[in-house]
């Protein structure tokens, strides 16, 4: 076993330095030791900082838990890393990146509290994203389920997410929900939370399916701008019944299914 430092950074594992066409699960088990929003120096895997996903790329926990913060504007961790080729290095290198060592310091902050000397230089915006980031931390659970529910009840009656603030509006009269989760912005990420769910289940689903076809398409939308559609039907190893799939560019909001 062979031990090596990154400037600060300790890894334990052998080290690879092949790059790969794919990500390597393994590499999520490498221990490393690193700042956390818990402690400032701590022996962890690299699965408690990453996860990844075959549809989203490679995603930094801390990054995306930081997301709302004008500092992480472009921060591509944040929503979904990928390499054309890919190496263990780069997953240890952004530990050691500025903006993630950031990020470590305001959750740290909002877990342990922020010092006097951050609280005199902080500035409005990232005040204005601490403090809707406790709120949300305080939310019951419940209330945050029956919110996600009426973003699916809109998206079932192919209404627009706008119209989301109105059914919160109206649930609101009958059961107490959080004003700090009603926005359209919060919408948007209920939206992207739900979706990430839903196509991981249809992917996986696909992948074991042994009976499938793909048809690929492409549409323009109302901006001109040329939307790639796939087409999938296949059937479940253990289901007689097909199912059809339609995919759109990742940048639609959900993936419409029907059998």
């Amino acid at each position: 076993m062979s031990k090596r430092n990154f400037e600060g950074l300790t890894a334990k594992g052998t080290q690879n330095t092949k790059t790969r066409d794919s990500f390597n699960p393994k590499w999520v088990k490498v221990k490393v030791t690193t700042a956390t929003p818990d402690l400032k120096s701590v022996h962890v895997e690299l699965s408690s900082i990453y996860e990844y996903s075959y549809e989203n790329g490679l995603k930094c926990k801390i990054s995306a838990a930081c997301s709302s913060f004008k500092t992480n504007a472009g921060n591509e961790y944040a929503t979904g890393k990928r390499w054309e080729a890919w190496e263990l290095g780069y997953c240890k290198r952004h530990l050691l990146s500025r903006i993630h060592a950031e990020n470590v310091q305001i959750l740290y902050d909002q877990k342990h509290g922020i010092s006097v000397k951050s609280l005199l230089t902080e500035k409005l915006a990232d005040r204005k994203a601490r403090l809707d980031h406790a709120k949300r931390l305080q939310t019951d659970e419940e209330q945050i389920c029956i919110l996600m529910e009426n973003v699916l009840l809109a998206n079932n009656m192919n209404a627009s997410m706008l119209s989301v603030k109105t059914i919160h509006d109206h649930i609101g009269k009958f059961v107490s929900l959080p004003d700090s989760w009603g926005s359209k912005n919060y919408t948007f990420e209920f939206v992207a939370a739900i979706n990430e769910v839903v196509a991981n289940e249809i992917f996986t689903e696909l992948r074991a399916s042994l009976l499938h076809t793909l048809i690929v398409d492409e549409s323009t939308d109302i901006a001109v701008h040329k939307v790639l559609v796939l087409y999938f039907k296949y059937r479940s190893p253990n289901s007689l019944v097909y199912k059809t799939i339609r995919w759109h560019h990742p940048t639609d909001s959900m993936p419409c299914s029907g059998s």
